[in-house]
């Protein structure tokens, strides 16, 4: 899953390897500034599929439902779990799209 920046990333810093010891510390920093984006972009892949269940309840037909309207969470036993304004199953879709989740 890498991505075109962390395969530039990993190539210069085996660039600076072959430079010696001295350049070996620009080396490091780059492999971990590789090692990161990589485990963002994962953590990023993950929190987008948690958000799939709410996005998909936020159908475009109801873009016009006012974010006070509350959407309640009961189990199967009636037993109120909580309440969710309309408008985070919006911003789960929109996050989803790529967008900016505060519309």
């Amino acid at each position: 899953m890498s991505s075109e920046l962390v395969e530039r990333l990993r190539e210069r810093a085996e660039s600076y390897r072959m430079g010696g010891p001295s350049s070996e510390h620009t080396a490091a920093l780059l492999d971990d500034a590789a090692a990161r984006i990589e485990a963002l972009e994962a953590e990023k892949a993950r929190l987008r599929e948690a958000l799939a269940p709410f996005a998909a309840l936020a159908h475009a037909e109801y873009d016009d439902v006012p974010n006070v309207v509350g959407v309640t969470l009961t189990f199967d036993n009636d037993e109120e779990l909580g309440a969710m304004p309309f408008g985070c199953f919006r911003a789960a879709r929109r996050a989803r799209e790529g967008g900016n989740a505060d519309g």
